[in-house]
């Protein structure tokens, strides 16, 4: 409206480890029970989910689910479009980004896949910054977490006196970096209070959507945008209905 090029990022979550968290999906079935639905993704190994690959378990879990479901007219054209995507061999992040561009398919929306290795190559930069003010940033988010506590608020990420925010790659696993360790050779990935910055500094972000848990944790994440000197970008709450 203010003549401003723009396009709508959507960020997947696919440095993710935490398999168990995204292995199901609840389903409120015809009778109007909540069901699980699984289909599991691998063992307790911290791989990022978008270096995992469903198994053939993923197609009973689409059984599963439509079998759960109330008839609908929209039930054929639905499973042919999940089917597509959601297939053995597949990743969790292509099949879920392949559903996403379907659904989105005139909206100008673009998925990004923080695994992609020339986008990973550009954030090194700013994890290299803020690995190098790791003590800083510490601080700054265990005062922060302090005044959020006084506020009457919890804060949604624990920061101790070891914390670093950062990950690095060893093999396949994403493994938590140490306050000592040497980052100079390193594969390095954010935490989550770390990714809005390497997310902003990647793109120039005219403003942040997110859900409640997303905007809660926000109020950590600002702190290490104030160690780098930057602003955070105005945060606005997704939409949210009820049918």
């Amino acid at each position: 409206d203010r003549g401003v090029d723009a396009v709508p990022v959507f960020w997947i979550a696919a440095e993710d480890h935490d398999h168990e968290e995204i292995e199901w999906a609840g389903i409120l079935s015809k009778e109007s029970t909540l069901e699980r639905v699984t289909a599991k993704l691998g063992d307790d190994a911290p791989t990022p989910v978008g270096w995992l690959r469903f198994g053939p378990s993923v197609k009973d879990a689409i059984e599963e689910c439509f079998r759960l479901l109330p008839p609908s007219e929209y039930q054929d054209m639905m499973r042919t479009f999940i089917e597509s995507a959601y297939r053995p061999n597949a990743s969790p992040v292509d099949a879920y980004a392949q559903t996403m561009a379907g659904l989105f398919k005139d909206s100008g929306l673009v998925l990004v896949d923080p695994l992609d290795a020339p986008l990973r190559e550009l954030g090194q930069d700013v994890l290299k910054i803020l690995a190098n003010q790791v003590d800083a940033v510490r601080s700054a988010l265990l005062d922060r977490g302090r005044r959020i506590a006084e506020a009457g608020y919890a804060a949604q990420v624990r920061v101790d006196e070891n914390f670093t925010g950062l990950f690095t790659y060893s093999g396949g696993a994403r493994e938590p970096l140490g306050p000592g360790d040497d980052v100079a050779a390193l594969d390095l990935s954010p935490n989550v209070l770390l990714r809005p910055l390497v997310q902003d500094s990647l793109f120039p972000t005219t403003a942040y959507v997110g859900g409640p848990a997303e905007i809660a944790y926000l109020a950590q994440a600002e702190s290490v945008y104030e160690c780098l000197g930057k602003r955070m970008p105005p945060v606005f709450p997704r939409i949210t209905a009820t049918l």
